[in-house]
């Protein structure tokens, strides 16, 4: 035997009872799951740029000590080939006045001593130059670029 409802059929209820044990947020968990992910996603993004300022920072004070290391190699061998330049000539002088071997040969000694530590200064420049072209922070923005491209972007 069927019951008659208490409600006549028009007068039912149209929208759905939620049992009482589930809790109303279980219908907004789609987009509490986007809020989440871009929550997480923002992090990410964040950590990833200050990771990258940290490494352009730590790049660009290597970048300046090179930089100043370079400038007083400069500067070293300016004095070298300034006081090579006034020996010779002081030897040369020496040369013509005295005719003398001795003191000429001293002062060519100085000379071929300064001569000799203008290879090291050029090494030592030539070795800083690989420096300053920030070579990690580009390798790890075109390795991102590249996994972005390949993965996300796709």
């Amino acid at each position: 035997m069927v019951r008659p409802s208490p409600l006549p059929h028009h007068e039912m209820p149209i929208e759905p009872v939620m049992p009482e044990e589930e809790p109303a947020e279980a219908t907004n968990s789609p987009s509490a799951g986007i809020v989440a992910d871009a929550a997480a996603l923002t992090g990410a993004v964040r950590l990833a740029v200050g990771e990258l300022l940290n490494l352009f920072t730590l790049e660009t004070r290597l970048a300046i000590r090179s930089l100043l290391t370079m400038l007083l190699a400069f500067l070293g061998m300016i004095v070298l080939l300034a006081t090579a330049w006034v020996g010779s000539m002081v030897a040369l002088t020496l040369l013509f006045v005295r005719l003398g071997f001795i003191p000429v040969f001293a002062v060519l000694v100085v000379v071929a001593l300064n001569l000799v530590m203008l290879p090291f200064l050029r090494r030592l420049i030539q070795s800083r130059l690989a420096t300053l072209g920030y070579p990690v922070t580009r390798a790890t923005l075109t390795n991102a670029l590249v996994h972005l491209r390949g993965g996300v972007l796709s």
